[in-house]
């Protein structure tokens, strides 16, 4: 699933949550804050942990918007969940993490 939550107040208190419950859930994954002030990330956790995972995160507030994939794609694997450095480029070609720049293009 993706995670995109906006406006996050205490980024980082939100962030050591998430990696927690994720940890929690055996589930692996990232999250990140970005240069917007929104925490996105991706979580992939078995069948059950993850619709568990998909609750909690649901409930840190009406902003949350997650998108649940059909299929096992996920773009950075780690083996663990991690929280990525605000510098680090985490976007990608399509959505939901397209780039801002690509985003632009496709709106021309």
């Amino acid at each position: 699933m993706d995670l995109k939550n906006q406006a996050v107040e205490d980024d980082d208190n939100m962030l050591n949550r998430i990696r927690s419950k994720a940890d929690e859930n055996f589930c692996f994954g990232w999250a990140q804050r970005t240069i917007e002030e929104q925490i996105v990330g991706e979580v992939r956790c078995n069948k059950r942990r993850g619709i568990q995972m998909m609750e909690w995160l649901l409930k840190l507030g009406d902003k949350v918007m997650l998108r649940q994939y059909e299929d096992t794609k996920i773009f950075l694997h780690f083996s663990r969940f991690e929280l990525l450095d605000i510098a680090r480029k985490t976007c990608f070609q399509d959505a939901p993490h397209q780039c801002p720049e690509l985003k632009h293009e496709n709106n021309i």
